[in-house]
């Protein structure tokens, strides 16, 4: 499984807050607090914060899953 609140601590171990809100809004994503706790909603929003820690990982050099392992390691 990939867990992307173990990616965001280590691509962003200075960010106050890694709640999913908080994390969207780091990656400058449409958040509605509102709507928050929902899970289809959440589902969505943890799928694209998901891609941008990618997009991330990729400009550290990681690339598979294997690597994206070592690297969280």
């Amino acid at each position: 499984y990939i867990d992307t609140l173990k990616i965001i601590r280590r691509l962003e171990p200075n960010l106050a807050s890694k709640k999913l809100g908080d994390v969207g809004r780091h990656y400058r994503l449409d958040v509605d607090d509102n709507s928050l706790h929902d899970a289809l909603i959440d589902t969505r929003l943890c799928a694209q914060i998901m891609v941008k820690e990618f997009e991330d990982l990729a400009r550290k050099n990681v690339f598979t899953f294997g690597e994206m392992i070592d690297f969280l390691s």
